[in-house]
């Protein structure tokens, strides 16, 4: 049976059960953006975070959303979902 690792992003926050990506892109978008204030988290049972809001983006949020697209697709990841213009879902098969 196949596995998954999960994603969502929605307009300013994003979600996904692997930290790693996380935490990779709070790294990323603080390089590119100083201003940036991470206004919500949340974590795991092993105390990882797993999901974030954000704002502070200067104006180019709709820029760091398809960067962020961007970025999961070269990643492996592929959108698989959406609920209306803000809300997509992506999935990355986990090799097992």
């Amino acid at each position: 049976m196949k596995s998954f690792k999960y994603a969502q992003m929605d307009y300013n926050s994003f979600y996904s059960t692997d930290s790693h990506v996380v935490q990779w892109f709070l790294s990323e978008l603080g390089k590119k953006f100083p201003s940036l204030k991470i206004e919500e988290t949340s974590k795991d049972l092993s105390g990882d975070i797993v999901r974030w809001s954000i704002r502070g983006l200067s104006g180019k949020d709709n820029e760091v959303r398809y960067w962020m697209h961007q970025q999961l697709c070269q990643m492996g990841w592929e959108p698989f979902a959406a609920n209306g213009s803000y809300e997509i879902h992506f999935r990355a098969e986990v090799n097992n």
